[in-house]
């Protein structure tokens, strides 16, 4: 466990206000960093001003 990686965790922890025990907090600091990375991975600039896709057409149609 290093420590940076514990005190965000900590960090993060009290700013949300959860007290949890030993056993969790070592379950998420072991876990934070592939979370983090995933979350990182979901960022694409290339598509920053893009369109969202809201619009969702609900109509279908049955083909023979």
């Amino acid at each position: 466990m290093t420590n940076d990686v514990a005190t965000t965790v900590r960090t993060l922890l009290e700013a949300a206000q959860l007290t949890v025990t030993d056993e969790e907090f070592e379950i998420f600091v072991t876990t934070y960093p592939d979370i983090r990375a995933a979350a990182d991975a979901m960022y694409v600039p290339e598509v920053r001003y893009e369109e969202p896709g809201l619009n969702f057409d609900a109509r279908w149609e049955i083909t023979p």
